[in-house]
């Protein structure tokens, strides 16, 4: 022990104390912070770090493969499929009702009809898509309600500008409240109101501000720190690395061109005059030359050839890429594999572990979203299709047809006969149920029995016959020809 501290005196020139080894500060680490709380380090970088993720949204491929496969597996091709639980006074099940509720939401969400944006441009599907890539590039959306007595559902949606949201208005209030990068909130962090930079064109703000009630904003965004008020990107922790990637990347294109196109460099070797005159040439003369593949260069007199022959391509290039996005993937909260789209070296066993992890972060941001967002939309839609007349209830039935829920997209089978023979396993132990399992298919349960109902009565009116077997005697039949095969 003592050999040890005395190496340690004698490479930081200090006596060793004992103490966090995070909280160390020596020769070999120098890391030292002045802390400040998050709403002041939002209020220093928040603009820089939007405009950085916004760039690499648009322009890098694995930032946008990113988005794309939230979008794909979060939301889905068909977006967030309602189940109306409504209930009569006596809180039974309203079949008729529910009915009549999901068959104005399909209508409402609809691409054909374009209900849902305040610009007429989107329905339900392609709405949500926007709001949950507005979310994850800025850190935040914020979506503001629309009374729009035009509209046969009577309200429609708006998603703002995250820097149209004045972050640079900071003040404190007399009552204790605040206002925070644009929120006006309580002194116990309740939002009151919005401060919006009135935009005019598409290039410039004028310094008009203007607020808008908390009531008419639904603001998403997932509070990391104690008292954080506004979103952070989750690209924050890789951008860099991201942007680094790019550079390293571009270089090794560049380095390939450059040894492709099989360049030269005609260097000078004497004082007489050769017969070269190129303006392009350095002080010493020597002037650098472009040749076709295969073409053979013939030097003038007074100079000599130097083949430029750079060590491209490098041989660590793709491993170096790969380890980088690796940790920009854990960041990120996906595998490797599904954020960067390369399934090489996979097996079953490692792709289903991924996979399993996968699901779990698209999983959150459905619940995110259908908590944050979609749940107070269908409360929306309730109300105001109620004024409207679409929905033919009282106000007073109202707060038994909120009763919900609504799906996402739900995880396809890697391998439909394993996943099959696991889940007859759990049906025998009575560990699952048809209504749970049709629940985490994204399926209504409902829904479902009616349409093997529907089934059932076209079968009997063209004279065929047909019955529904319960799960369990299926696979009883199922295992009996399997002994008796």
């Amino acid at each position: 022990m003592k050999i040890f501290r005395a190496i340690g005196r004698a490479i930081t020139g200090k006596k060793q104390q004992r103490k966090f080894s995070a909280a160390r500060n020596d020769r070999l680490i120098d890391w030292s912070l002045g802390w400040v709380r998050i709403n002041g380090q939002l209020k220093q970088d928040y603009r820089l770090m939007v405009e950085r993720a916004r760039d690499l949204a648009q322009n890098n491929e694995f930032v946008t493969g990113y988005l794309e496969n939230i979008e794909r597996n979060v939301i889905g091709a068909d977006g967030f499929r309602l189940q109306s639980l409504a209930r009569n006074p006596d809180g039974s099940f309203d079949r008729e009702t529910a009915r009549e509720v999901c068959s104005l939401w399909k209508e409402y969400q609809a691409e054909e009809f374009s209900y849902v944006s305040a610009d007429g441009s989107q329905g339900g599907r392609e709405f949500d898509a926007l709001v949950i890539r507005t979310m994850l590039t800025d850190g935040e959306a914020f979506i503001r309600r629309v009374i729009d007595p035009s509209s046969p559902f009577g309200v429609r949606y708006q998603v703002l500008d995250s820097l149209d949201i004045d972050y640079l208005y900071n003040e404190e209030l007399g009552d204790g409240g605040r206002i925070v990068m644009g929120v006006k909130i309580t002194a116990t962090g309740l939002p009151v109101s919005y401060f919006v930079r009135e935009s005019k064109g598409d290039y410039y703000q004028t310094g008009e501000r203007f607020e808008i009630p908390a009531s008419e904003i639904i603001h998403l965004y997932r509070k990391r720190f104690p008292g954080q008020v506004r979103g952070i990107t989750g690209l924050a922790a890789t951008v860099l690395n991201i942007a680094q990637l790019d550079e390293y990347k571009e270089a090794e294109i560049v380095a390939a061109k450059l040894q492709a196109a099989n360049c030269a460099v005609y260097e000078r070797t004497g004082s007489e005059d050769g017969i070269l005159d190129d303006e392009d040439g350095d002080e010493n003369g020597n002037i650098m030359r472009e040749m076709s593949p295969g073409q053979i260069g013939v030097a003038p007199r007074g100079y000599s050839i130097k083949q430029i022959t750079p060590n491209h391509p490098n041989t660590n290039f793709a491993g170096f890429t790969k380890s980088v996005l690796r940790g920009i993937s854990c960041s990120l909260g996906l595998s490797y594999n599904k954020a960067a789209g390369d399934y090489e070296n996979i097996n079953y066993s490692s792709s289903k572990a991924a996979t399993l992890e996968d699901h779990t972060t698209y999983e959150t941001l459905q619940k995110f979203m259908i908590g944050k967002w979609k749940s107070r939309q269908y409360a929306d839609f309730l109300r105001y299709s109620a004024l409207s007349g679409l929905l033919k209830v009282g106000f007073q039935r109202l707060p038994g047809l909120l009763c919900h829920r609504f799906y996402g997209k739900r995880a396809q089978w890697l391998d439909p006969q394993k996943e099959l023979a696991g889940k007859k396993l759990e049906y025998e132990l009575m560990r699952t149920d048809p209504i749970t399992e049709l629940e985490a298919a994204g399926r209504d349960p409902e829904e479902t029995l009616d349409n093997w109902k529907r089934f059932g009565e076209m079968c009997a009116a063209r004279g065929l016959s047909f019955q529904v077997t319960p799960v369990t005697t299926v696979i009883m039949e199922q295992e009996k020809e399997e002994v008796t095969a």
